[in-house]
C-alpha cells in the first residue's frame, strides 16, 4: 500500500514499512508465485503507487501485481484532504498509464489482466490499447 514510510507512519501509524517489504517481498516470491495487491491512493500516486511499481519491475518483475483502484473513504468521508474522496479519474489514468509501463510481466487492474482491462475500458485515450 505504501511506497514511502511517511505515508505509511502518519496513515497507519508504522514505521520501517518499505525496509520490511524490501526484505520481506523477494523472500515470499522465493517460495512461489507471489500476487502482490497495490491499493491506489487518492493523493499518493507520486510518492506511493509509482515507486512501490517500480521497486516490483526492477526486483520482482515476475510477481503478479494487482492495481486496486477502487479506494472508498466510508468514515473520513466527512473529513478533508485527499484520504477523505475517492480517486479521481485523472490518478487512475495516471497510475494505469504507470503500470502498463512499468515492465512488470503479470500486471492486474482491479482482478482483471490488464490488457484486457484496457480493451472494455473508458480509460483516457492516452493509455496503451486503452478502447
Amino acid at each position: 500500500k505504501f511506497g514511502d514510510d511517511r505515508c505509511a507512519s502518519s496513515l497507519a501509524g508504522v514505521s520501517g514499512y518499505t525496509e520490511r517489504l524490501e526484505r520481506l517481498l523477494p523472500l515470499a516470491a522465493a517460495s512461489g508465485e507471489l500476487m502482490v495487491r497495490h491499493l491506489l491512493m487518492p493523493g499518493h500516486l507520486s510518492c506511493c503507487t509509482r515507486p512501490v511499481l517500480d521497486w516490483l519491475a526492477r526486483h520482482l518483475p515476475d510477481a503478479i501485481v494487482n492495481l486496486m483502484t477502487g479506494y472508498r473513504p466510508f468514515q473520513l468521508a466527512s473529513g478533508r484532504g485527499a484520504m477523505a474522496r475517492e480517486n479521481q479519474q485523472e490518478e487512475i489514468n495516471q497510475a494505469v498509464a504507470h503500470l502498463a509501463g512499468a515492465g512488470l510481466g503479470k500486471p492486474l487492474l482491479d482482478g482483471v489482466p490488464l490488457e484486457e482491462a484496457l480493451s472494455r475500458s473508458s480509460l483516457s485515450p492516452g493509455l496503451p490499447n486503452s478502447g
